[in-house]
Formats: structure tokens, sequence, C-alpha cells
């Protein structure tokens, strides 16, 4: 075959390309709508299958298209609750098609994180990542897995992120920070990180240093008011925390001297308050009471930050 006929042969295989692709996306395009403002959200996952068989031995050029896609979308705009835009279906195509493509997974995870504010599109996207990462990564050349692969924790970092404040949990965010503590090159801090996160209480400390750095950071006064309101609203939780602890210390020792199996829970929480002259009332005048599931609980209103509660 020619030069000549060679580049032909290319040049219809990217129209056909063009085409499949816009097969593709008509199912959330309207037709009255330029493909310079394509929808911003869809309902629908891409065929993997049915592209790759429509590219006719084009694939690599057909992954190229999405991508130059992906990097010219222009509705990089934030997304309703529980829906995903055009950008998360053509990132979870192109990691179908590709699926070692670690830029489509971390930057493209900080975009639907950090500019869409999706966070179960950026969770779904991290864990096809961290699901390739354990099951096939090593089957493929040690040049490649150098190359592309040489720093997976990022990706339990931005993991992280996306728990912590997107999702509002910090158990899971304290176990991604976890796992990026274990690689040799992880920055420093995560060990410190990781070593407050096992104590007890830890999460709490975290939280509270986190929201009191992030209150420093700002000079906007509506965002730095948001903050100090989270604080305290965590500093109620961390309360009930370490009020919960020290019960439960209560009753372990109560249950030590009694060689009991178990004590009256009734019983050891007047115990308890008249042991520690306590009059029932929390620093926010809540009366606090000791609910069916055993756990103290107060009348104080207050909100889950972080998912701490």
């Amino acid at each position: 075959m020619t030069h000549s006929l060679k580049k032909k042969v290319a040049f219809i295989g990217l129209l056909f390309i063009v085409f499949i692709q816009a097969y593709l996306n008509q199912t959330v395009s309207r037709m009255d709508l330029l493909w310079l403002e394509p929808p911003a959200e869809r309902q629908q996952r891409f065929d993997p299958l049915l592209y790759q068989t429509l590219t006719f031995g084009y694939l690599p050029t057909g992954i190229d298209w999405i991508l130059i896609q992906c990097l010219v979308d222009t509705t990089m705009n934030q997304v309703l609750p529980g829906k995903h835009s055009l950008f998360y279906y053509q990132l979870e195509l192109l990691t179908d098609l590709d699926p070692g493509f670690f830029d489509a997974y971390y930057l493209g995870g900080t975009l639907l994180a950090v500019i869409q504010h999706d966070g179960q599109g950026a969770k779904n996207l991290l864990l096809k990542a961290e699901n390739f990462f354990k099951n096939q990564l090593s089957s493929y050349p040690e040049k490649f897995r150098f190359q592309y692969w040489s720093h997976p924790w990022t990706l339990n970092i931005l993991q992280a992120y996306v728990h912590l404040f997107l999702l509002g949990e910090m158990h899971e965010a304290a176990s991604y920070f976890s796992k990026a503590a274990q690689y040799s090159d992880a920055p420093v801090y995560l060990s410190r990180l990781v070593k407050k996160f096992l104590k007890v209480g830890g999460e709490y400390e975290v939280a509270l240093n986190l929201v009191e750095f992030l209150a420093r950071a700002t000079k906007d006064p509506r965002v730095v008011d948001e903050h100090r309101h989270k604080y305290q609203e965590l500093l109620k939780a961390k309360y009930l925390f370490d009020f919960n602890q020290s019960f439960l210390d209560f009753r372990i020792r109560q249950k030590a001297r009694a060689h009991k199996i178990d004590n009256n829970r009734n019983d050891d929480w007047k115990n308890f308050l008249n042991s520690k002259h306590l009059t029932g009332l929390d620093p926010w005048k809540g009366q606090l009471s000791l609910g069916q599931d055993g756990k103290i609980q107060t009348t104080t209103h207050h909100e889950a930050v972080f998912g701490l509660e």
C-alpha cells in the first residue's frame, strides 16, 4: 500500500469515528443544539464494545478522538446531585477502551471533583482505577508501569479528597490516606496524618484542625462564617464522642470490679453521672441521656461534618 493510499485510509477511518461519536451522543443531544454546546447532563453510558467495533480497527485513533472531545468540553459546570455530565461518560468510555490510562483517572477525577462537584462520579472513576491497579497492572510491561503508574498513591489522595469534601465520609477518607502513606515515595506528612487517625478520636482532631486551617486561609467573610459554624458542630460531635468513650471505660471498670458478664446499663449511667458529679447537661445546656442503642445522646442540636456526629 502506497503512502498516499495509507493517508486516505486513515482519513476515511477518522471520518468514521466522527460519525460514530455523533451517533453515540445523539441520545442526549437536542436536534437544534450545536456541538459547540453539548448537553450538560446525561443518564446513559456509552457502549464500549459498539464503539470499538465501529472504529474498524482504528481504536487508538478513536481513543484520541474521545480525549480531544474531553479537552475541548465547554460544559465544565457543576452537576445536579445524583446526575453525571457528558464529560463523566466520556471518561468512562475512555477508560473502558484504555483501562491503563492513568491521566484519564487522575486528571478526569480531579476535574469531576473540583470543577463539576460530582463526588459520586469521581469516586466511581477512581474505584475503576483502583481495580485496574490491583487486578490488571501487573500484566503490563515494567516500562509501562514505571512510566505511567509510578505514583499510584496520588490516586489514593484524590479519592480521600473526594470522600472528605464531597461525600462527607471522614472514615473512608482516613482509609485512603492510610493507603497512600504505605508507599515509600509518598509525602512525609501522610505518615504523620495517619498517626493522628490511629489515635482514639483522632478523626475529630484532624477535622477540627482542617476546618480551622480553612477558615484562616480565606478572606471571604461568608466562607469564614461557614467554617466557624462547622468548627462549632465538630466541637459538639467531639464532646459526645469523648463522653461516650468515658462512659464505656467506666462500664468496663465496673464489670471488672463486679465480676459480672453484663451490668445494667441504666444503673451504670446513674452511677457514672454521680461519680463525675455531673448534672446531666452538656456545655450547651442540652439534656444528656442514654439512648436505646446504649450511646449517650443530647437534646442540643448538632449537625454532621465530614460524616462525624
